[in-house]
Order: C-alpha cells, then sequence, then structure tokens
C-alpha cells in the first residue's frame, strides 16, 4: 500500500458517505437509520477482519481496546448523526460538510501544535488563514 492509497479510499468513501447522508429519506429518524448502517458496518468489519487477519481471533483482541476505542464508537455516533440531521435541517452538500470540515480542520491545526507539538510553518499558518477566509466567504 502506498502514500497515497488510504488518503483515496478516505476521500472516495467521504463522497459516498456524504451523498447517502443527503440521501437519507426524510420520513426515517436518523437514529433508525444509524441502527442500520451500524450492522452492516459491524458485518462488514467482522468479514474483513476474518479475511485479512492471521491473528488470534477477533474475542482476544478485544482485551486491547482502551479509552480511544471507546470514545471513537461514541463520537462515531455523533459523526454520523450530525451529518444526517445536518441535510435534513437543510444544509447544502456543497457548503455543509466543507464548512464542518474546515472548523475541524482549525481545531485539529490546534490540538496538533498545542498537544502534539507539531510544527508550525509559514504554509500551514498560511493555510489557516486560507481556511479561515474560506469560512467567511462561505457565510457571505
Amino acid at each position: 500500500m502506498n502514500l497515497w492509497t488510504p488518503i483515496i479510499i478516505l476521500a472516495a468513501s467521504n463522497v459516498i458517505y456524504n451523498v447517502c447522508s443527503k440521501s437519507t429519506p426524510a420520513a426515517i429518524n436518523p437514529l433508525a437509520m444509524l441502527v442500520v448502517v451500524y450492522l452492516i458496518a459491524a458485518f462488514t468489519a467482522a468479514v474483513m477482519y476474518y479475511t485479512t487477519s492471521g491473528g488470534p481471533g477477533l474475542q482476544s483482541e478485544f482485551k486491547h481496546i482502551n479509552w480511544a476505542g471507546i470514545l471513537m464508537g461514541l463520537s462515531i455516533v455523533g459523526l454520523e448523526f450530525g451529518n444526517i440531521y445536518m441535510y435534513k435541517v437543510g444544509w447544502e452538500i456543497s457548503v455543509g460538510f466543507m464548512l464542518s470540515s474546515t472548523i475541524v480542520a482549525l481545531a485539529l491545526f490546534a490540538i496538533g501544535v498545542l498537544i502534539y507539538h507539531d510544527e508550525i510553518t509559514m504554509y500551514k499558518v498560511i493555510g489557516v488563514i486560507v481556511c479561515l477566509f474560506g469560512l467567511y466567504l462561505i457565510n457571505k
């Protein structure tokens, strides 16, 4: 797997994910939709685990779960519900995700610098300024 493979998978998955979130039927409760989504996701992840892993088995993997796995599970529900609800309340697909992604990028920039001691460069600062300017333009 090269450097770009996960980025391509992530980008393609995000596009499909947002189109599906926007296409969620108005009549369904977003949380009911998530029950179906998570059943399919759990089944798919289990199949992928067993077809790609030469490890000791899924149950033995669970002993390695820490707080991050638990918090990630909770945050995924927030991500999914927030995205579906964002479109249900009327955000355009061309704006809603871009706006939320820009806010996330700015927050992760700050976390990276403050907690993980990421290097601040002139290009990164310019990128932050461009993001802020983009937020300004989107909200005009």
